[in-house]
């Protein structure tokens, strides 16, 4: 016991527990492990996921309703609790259990989340962001104010939506069968889908997905299209010292996508 304990502590040095519980997504009806990384097309994996897990389950198809695909407690995937964390810690070490996530190129990552996150006069988001910055929330935060104040929180405190990625994955803790990219991300969705259905022989799953283009579901900010808009050289630099190892660790080029 004093062991398991120490293995999900380390998890909790990552992210305070509650998001250690809502962004972990286990089915073991199709043994695998989805590791969530906000504004990297969650909400469109989490809903064919949750399609996928109703097909083996034999179940009506899931709402597409974003409140109710991001309502874990409405979701058929588990979280680690659900399952017992010895049952998850067996899970992580099992090689027969498919570990994932998909990861995007940390300049448009963290603009989304701006363009988001900061539009709403009342957003609990731009609340503590105001807050750091020590400006009134009803301000208009611009994105450099916005990078700066992420620089000034921990990667503990900050919010999933712009953590580093290598964080909100456990990178050190978790050995990945695949990490997909939000670049490429329709292909490497559909090539989960088959290992994940492989392992179960789902093929009526598949024959019905696979001529069908995965059409995004969440909040479009169209960042990847605003770069040149948003960015200079201070804030570049700035987000290059954030997120060192995302753009090392997922071979992102410290060159803006433009």
């Amino acid at each position: 016991m004093a062991a398991l304990t120490q293995e999900i502590e380390n998890f909790y040095e990552f992210m305070p527990k509650r998001e250690f519980e809502y962004h972990i997504h286990i089915s073991t009806r199709n043994s695998y492990i989805y590791f969530e990384v906000p504004k990297v097309a969650c909400s469109t994996t989490k809903l064919t996921l949750q399609q996928l897990e109703a097909k083996t389950a034999g179940l009506s198809s899931p709402s597409q309703e974003m409140s109710i695909i991001h309502n874990k407690k409405q979701s058929l995937l588990l979280s680690p609790s659900d399952i017992g964390l010895d049952k998850f810690c067996e899970m992580l070490k099992d090689s027969s259990v498919f570990k994932f996530g998909f990861v995007r190129n940390p300049y448009t990552r963290i603009l989304s989340a701006f363009l988001s996150k900061m539009k709403w006069k009342e957003s609990p988001y731009k609340k503590k962001i105001a807050h750091i910055l020590n400006v009134d929330i009803n301000s208009n935060i611009t994105f450099k104010q916005f990078v700066y104040a992420v620089s000034q929180q921990s990667k503990f405190e900050m919010d999933p939506h712009w953590r580093p990625q290598n964080i909100q994955l456990f990178r050190n803790l978790v050995t990945y069968d695949f990490i997909g990219f939000f670049e490429n991300f329709e292909q490497d969705l559909q090539e989960t889908l088959k290992y994940i259905a492989l392992n179960k022989n789902n093929e009526n799953y598949l024959s019905t997905r696979d001529n069908e283009r995965i059409k995004m579901k969440g909040r479009k900010t169209s960042a990847n299209n605003k770069i040149e808009s948003f960015y200079d050289p201070e804030i570049q630099s700035l987000v290059q010292s954030i997120y060192q190892n995302d753009f090392m660790n997922f071979g992102y080029s410290f060159d803006l996508p433009i």
